[in-house]
């Protein structure tokens, strides 16, 4: 299972990356704020990372939530690499000609 974390870079920012077990990629790098570096910080699984229901209601959290499923989406079509659950189910289905 695919791990999201974040990284302090100095500056006020956070890098974002995501870790699969095989390979680390970057996503992105976004703005310095408490709530979003002490939920990611630790590294919070793909699932929980993206679960609205989890994002205790804090508005920077949110907003990370929502910028995940594309910059992952951006990592699967660079790296041919499958790591989203819907990637995973298409790529697994058999097609018949």
């Amino acid at each position: 299972m695919a791990t999201v974390y974040c990284k302090a870079t100095g500056h006020n920012q956070h890098s974002f990356y995501i870790s699969t077990g095989r390979r680390e990629y970057y996503l992105f790098t976004q703005e310095y704020r408490y709530g979003v570096h002490r939920y990611y910080a630790g590294g919070v699984d793909l699932r929980s990372a993206m679960d609205m229901s989890k994002g205790r209601h804090d508005k920077g959290i949110l907003r990370t939530m929502n910028k995940l499923p594309k910059y992952i989406s951006y990592i699967e079509k660079e790296y041919e690499t499958a790591i989203l659950d819907k990637t995973i189910k298409s790529q697994q289905t058999v097609k018949y000609a």
